[in-house]
């Protein structure tokens, strides 16, 4: 019996669909590998792994001779399939339901077409893993993580392999390797080395080779070599794959937090693709639900246009696109089918919406019909805006005004605003209303139209003072001499002061990654305020001015600078809960910059949303990934922060700071000491013109925060016509306690019914009932748990995720 212990040695090719270089030379780079491996299969005695259902569509589609190699030598234990989710996506940005799409579209393509299931989730090069992966993973019938970042200079290991524990409690074994590939013709050497450096242990370990990056994988050379050391080793070299490895390497201590900060420059590059991938994402899953509505009142699930589409957004999520770090081919190819997908969705709302509405009963004459959806699973009162158009009265001295009723008859408070056109007619009106909408359908509003004498147009002139909006709720103050918020006071607490939301610029460098030589190195340094005016594109302007004001809310505006780069700030405060909408348009033309917004904060807690979590913002002087909101904490209720458009925050227990761009250079990397870029030469910097990023301040209870801010998201509200020869079709799908939250509503993809995933949002158990067009049932959450519910004749609860 041989009892030297194991080294695993895992032949892989770490193959970059898109990086530096574009995405069909990442295909043709895939077949090229995928050859060379088959052959090398039949020369020498090992095993070949890959991961990835992407790469394999393609193999499958352009050569099925190959594939049909790839699948006998699947069947044969030659050829692994590892990891086995789609791709290997950036696994911090996208939220957890998107990561668990991730795992159960790779894992449905790989059983049906090879009839294997791996069970160690593998993510070689992703800059950071969130801990919300681990309840993911177990809950896809998987049990293990082979990761390699960040390195053990970015992060403290308890050992190589450990028990990773998710935010519900949850744990799988995870292993952190040290690098993933090794450069043609050296993975003899490099085993050598590693052996070396641990000649003082005595335990097995796993060691990836294969040329990798832009594929490669084995070659003979290596296997040669590795046959050669296999005679003189004192370990048993043994050609293996991650599921075998691990079931026998043992987990020594655990780590109860996001495998992170790795990168960090990657949470905010590339912030154009970035903010997209936002709005699909976020149109993806109100479609996803309306199209179950459909099947539920008895129209077509659109299943093929929807897996289409996801499948775009899930590609766009590769580690190399969303994180911005990519050739601008690479971004533009990311927006390109980011921009399909968005395409294809709301074709599909069009249709969904028709279906829906169009049978409703005739408008009246003078009247205009308003339809808005709910996607939420609870009845909300929430302000909507949308656009329609009124019949114009050309050359009339007179202009309309807009009345709104709610489907009882009764008027609704309402306030005309600036439409997105700039033709200056009373023609295309966009109007504001708070409107009580019925959960998961569309609720009708009736617009009526009278008439009032013109008024002339008021310039709007600076303030001449301090803007000061104050009512029995609270009190909001912006300076007229900084243009950002002087005072935040909500039921006698003040949540902010002393200039919040005020522009800053820091020295930065090309590199888009942000790479640090020291763990707690800040990204951006020596800050400058951005100066309040008018320059450029606001020239002629006044720097302060109110700009909106009516009976629902009013809109304080405020331009900046910053060398040749300026900025708008738009401060929208609701007269009723002093709810703070802030939209911030950078207009950037500088590139070595660091944008980022400052809010005061002294000594107090920062959580940041996360992947199907909640995650303490603790990195001093280091950027952090938040999703959706962040949470301040304060004695009976907390600030709740609304983040639409961008991920990054840090703080430094004096300053909360919001990361909007990087002026950085495409695919700029460091190597050794050589200068990142070449100096003297016109280089694409990324993110110039205009970014716009949309918060909302607000305060709530703290174990709501998270849910109030789904609630204040956008809506889909649209003027449409119906023709009366039907109804308005609904479902009702509500659920009893509004911390827990709706993340998905789709028809199920085998079997009859529809599935419901369901997330507590809250670190507290929480028992919430569930009710679906008169089906009942009462559930049990524990913190941050996810529940998958089969939703047919009765309503059940299943223990894995399924779609």
């Amino acid at each position: 019996m041989n009892n030297k212990p194991k080294i695993f040695l895992i032949a892989n090719a770490h193959i970059d669909s898109i990086w530096q270089w574009e995405e069909d030379e990442g295909v043709f780079t895939a077949l090229s590998t995928y050859r060379s491996a088959i052959k090398l299969l039949d020369e020498y005695d090992f095993v070949f792994c890959h991961n990835e259902a992407y790469v394999y569509e393609q193999i499958e589609k352009l050569d099925k001779k190959l594939f049909e190699d790839i699948k006998k030598a699947v069947k044969d234990g030659k050829w692994i399939i590892m990891g086995g989710w789609y791709i290997q996506p950036d696994c911090l940005l996208p939220k957890g339901e998107s990561i668990a799409r991730q795992v159960l579209v790779g894992k449905n393509y790989f059983l049906e077409k090879f009839g294997v299931e791996p069970k160690t989730a593998v993510n070689l090069d992703p800059f950071g893993h969130s801990r919300g992966i681990v309840q993911i993973i177990k809950k896809c019938n998987q049990t293990g993580y082979l990761a390699t970042r960040p390195s053990k200079m970015e992060f403290e290991y308890p050992d190589e392999c450990f028990n990773w524990v998710g935010y519900d409690g949850s744990s799988v074994k995870a292993y952190h390797c040290s690098s993933y590939s090794t450069p043609l013709g050296f993975a003899k050497q490099l085993i050598e080395k590693e052996i070396q450096s641990r000649k003082e242990e005595d335990k097995p370990f796993i060691k990836l080779w294969g040329v990798g990056n832009h594929g490669g994988g084995a070659s003979r050379k290596d296997l040669k070599g590795i046959e050669e050391l296999k005679k003189s080793c004192e370990y048993q070299l043994v050609h293996s794959s991650p599921d075998k490895a691990l079931l026998e390497i043992p987990a020594k201590g655990e780590v109860a937090s996001s495998l992170n900060n790795c990168n960090v420059g990657c949470y905010t590059s590339g912030n154009k693709l970035k903010s997209k991938y936002l709005a699909v994402e976020r149109l993806y899953y109100q479609v996803e639900k309306m199209a179950t509505t459909v099947a539920e009142c008895g129209g077509e699930y659109p299943e093929e246009q929807l897996k289409s589409a996801l499948k775009d957004i899930l590609f766009s999520e590769f580690h190399d696109v969303l994180p911005g770090t990519s050739i601008k081919a690479g971004e533009d190819y990311g927006l390109a089918i980011l921009g399909g997908a968005e395409k294809k969705l709301k074709d599909l709302r069009t249709s969904l919406t028709s279906f829906l509405c169009s049978g409703d009963k005739v408008a009246s004459e003078g009247e205009y019909p308003i339809f808005v959806f709910n996607d939420q699973p609870r009845k909300v009162k929430k302000y909507v805006e949308c656009e329609l158009c009124v019949i114009p009265l050309c050359g009339a001295d007179e202009e309309s005004v807009i009345h709104i009723k709610d489907a009882s008859g009764k008027e609704i408070l309402s306030q005309t605003t600036k439409a997105d056109s700039n033709i200056n007619m009373d023609w295309r009106k966009r109007i504001g209303f708070y409107a009580e909408l019925e959960p998961t359908s569309f609720n009708r509003f009736d617009v009526f139209v009278t008439y009032k004498n013109i008024k002339p147009i008021v310039d709007r002139v600076a303030l001449k003072k301090d803007f000061v909006f104050e009512n029995q709720k609270g009190r909001l103050v912006i300076s007229k001499k900084t243009g950002a918020i002087k005072e935040y006071t909500i039921d006698g607490k003040t949540y902010l002061n002393e200039n919040a939301f005020s522009l800053f610029a820091y020295e930065d460098n090309e590199n888009p990654w942000g790479h640090r030589k020291v763990r707690d190195e800040a990204t951006g340094k020596n800050p400058k305020p951005f100066k309040l005016g008018a320059i450029g594109v606001f020239e002629g302007q006044s720097a302060v001015k109110v700009v909106e004001d009516g009976e629902i809310f009013t809109t304080v505006e405020s331009l900046y600078y910053y060398k040749q780069t300026q900025a708008v700030v738009q401060y929208k405060i609701y007269k009723k809960d002093l709810r703070v909408d802030v939209k911030v348009g950078v207009v950037l033309a500088n590139n070595n910059i660091f944008v980022k917004a400052h809010l005061p904060m002294i000594n107090k807690s920062v959580y940041g949303g996360q992947m199907f979590g909640e995650e303490e913002i603790n990195c001093i002087c280091n950027e952090h990934v938040a999703q959706e909101y962040l949470k301040i904490p304060f004695e009976d209720k907390a600030l709740g922060i609304s983040m639409q458009n961008n991920y990054g925050v840090s703080y430094d227990k004096k300053t909360l700071k919001l990361s909007l761009l990087r002026g950085t250079t495409y695919c700029a990397h460091p190597i050794a000491d050589r200068p990142i870029v070449e100096k003297n030469r016109y280089l694409q910097t990324m993110d110039l013109g205009l970014s716009e990023f949309n918060f909302s301040i607000f305060v709530d209870e703290e174990s709501k925060i998270a849910s109030y801010q789904r609630e204040i998201g956008g809506v889909y509200a649209m003027q449409i016509f119906p023709s009366g020869e039907g109804e308005l079709k609904t479902v009702r799908l509500s659920l009893s306690d509004q911390r827990i939250l709706l993340e998905a509503f789709k028809k199920a993809e085998s079997g009859a019914g529809s599935i419901a995933r369901l997330f507590n949002s809250t670190d507290k158990e929480i028992e919430c009932e569930i009710e679906f067009n008169g089906k009942k049932l009462k559930l049990n959450f524990t913190k941050y748990e996810v529940k998958t519910l089969e939703i047919d004749q009765e309503i059940t609860e299943s223990y894995q995720m399924k779609i």
